[in-house]
């Protein structure tokens, strides 16, 4: 399955802020730089790697 979208911020929207912070935060720090492995070079995860990097100021 593709993945459809990169949901970065509903803290305290869908889910409460504890949550977020000892689920959520774990999780995509444990699953993000496999995804960016293995999907990295697609072209609409690269535009918004890209993007961050501009953001961030490391691009």
């Amino acid at each position: 399955m593709q993945p459809r979208v990169i949901l970065t911020d509903i803290e305290g929207t869908t889910s409460s802020i504890s949550f977020v912070k000892n689920v959520l935060f774990p999780y995509a720090r444990k699953a993000l730089p496999a995804f960016v492995a293995e999907h990295g070079q697609q072209p609409e995860v690269r535009r918004w790697l890209d993007a961050v990097a501009t953001e961030i100021g490391g691009a």
